[in-house]
């Protein structure tokens, strides 16, 4: 990529248009490509993995700071842009997958260790991305992550809030979220239709507070706020069902109040006790939440 090519240009003269479908916005400042890999505070022998390098503008400023940086591109035409004209690094591998279906211990062995994750989310795939990364904590120290505005809201939003939901608790327990900066919509191409916000994700190995059966904490998490006015009692009524009421009272937890206004520690609390009760939990939907 030419020094002062425009992101518009190096898409024109390879005939390629961004996928709608992928949510492809491509990221046109290198100003904030160096702010975000400064605050990924990667090692001097550290590695990175980066989801979704686009037209490299954030790989060519992560690539001075890290040992190695694996790019993980699903789009075939960019990642050959990204060969031909991306000016990368010999620390630099392009690898064509889907983020989705990447062995993320197996490359972060590879890569000699702990890695961090870089990432410019799009939207359709940011929530199955998060716990796929959840999935694997023992091989990810930190991510960094910029995300549609909303989104990032609901990553960091605490009980009682509008935006505390099933997205918030379980992430909440294995990460420290720290929200660090909005991106504005003029710094993209095409530009998105929402601002953008940076987060920092330090990875916990074990939960906040113990999780005794991750499938039924899951459940549990998921049925408080799929119905968000009802009162726990109601909203959990097919675990009741399965367990009895005395999980509450196990929990020291009122069913009359609503799942929003539920702490992490009380949801682990009241997972535990449905769970002793006999309640069952969903394993092929639960990210394997164990420490």
């Amino acid at each position: 990529m030419k020094p002062r090519e425009s992101a518009r240009t190096l898409l024109a003269r390879h005939d390629i248009r961004p996928s709608r479908r992928l949510g492809q916005s491509f990221l046109t400042q290198p100003g904030v490509a160096e702010r975000i890999a400064r605050a990924a505070q990667i090692p001097p022998d550290g590695s990175v993995v980066e989801i979704g390098p686009g037209l490299g503008i954030l790989t060519r400023a992560l690539a001075p700071l890290a040992r190695r940086v694996a790019a993980i591109e699903v789009d075939q035409r960019l990642a050959r842009v990204l060969r031909a004209e991306g000016d990368l690094s010999p620390n630099v591998e392009v690898i064509e997958a889907d983020a989705l279906d990447v062995d993320y211990d197996a490359l972060a062995g590879r890569l000699g260790g702990p890695v961090s994750v870089v990432a410019n989310l799009p939207y359709a795939i940011s929530t199955p991305l998060l716990f796929r990364l959840l999935e694997s904590r023992h091989a990810i120290r930190r991510w960094v992550l910029m995300l549609q505005r909303e989104v990032g809201a609901r990553l960091a939003a605490g009980p009682g809030t509008r935006e505390y939901g099933a997205l918030s608790v379980p992430i909440q327990m294995f990460a420290d979220v720290k929200r660090l900066f909005t991106v504005d919509p003029a710094n993209f191409h095409p530009r998105p239709e929402v601002a953008s916000v940076v987060l920092r994700f330090d990875l916990r190995e074990a939960p906040r507070f113990p999780i005794e059966d991750p499938g039924v904490f899951a459940r549990v998490v998921r049925e408080s706020f799929g119905r968000r006015r009802k009162t726990l009692s109601n909203a959990l009524a097919a675990l009741v069902a399965e367990a009895g009421p005395a999980p509450f009272a196990a929990a020291g937890i009122d069913p009359r109040r609503r799942g929003e206004t539920l702490s992490l520690a009380e949801f682990a609390g009241l997972a535990n006790a449905f769970a002793r009760d006999g309640a069952r939990g969903e394993p092929e939907q639960a990210p394997r939440l164990r420490g």
